[in-house]
């Protein structure tokens, strides 16, 4: 899922929107090469609060997400995954991309 974040401004979000599909497309593509099946959405709105109502309007059992890590001991998360931490029902798991 790719978030829009309506609290940025942006001249044009449908080519925004446009964009952020065809990124997600190549990741699923990668997924999918691998054996994976992967569901693909962009949504416009406050990206925290998108993330947990899709989860739970979805079902879904768990929220991956990317988060900042310093050193090999402490994580830092960035300011979405923290409020999706702090506010889901759903368990998060979050990773460092390298």
């Amino acid at each position: 899922m790719h978030v829009l974040d309506k609290s940025q401004e942006e001249k044009d979000e449908a080519i925004q929107e446009e964009k952020a599909f065809r990124y997600l497309q190549g990741w699923q593509e990668k997924f999918r090469r691998n054996g994976g099946s992967v569901d693909i959405r962009v949504s416009v709105g406050v990206p925290s609060q998108q993330i947990n109502e899709i989860a739970e309007d979805e079902g879904a059992t768990l929220i991956a997400m990317p988060a900042r890590g310093v050193g090999l001991v402490k994580l830092v998360m960035g300011r979405t995954a923290d409020a999706v931490v702090r506010r889901s029902s759903t368990p998060v798991l979050l990773f460092k991309i390298y």
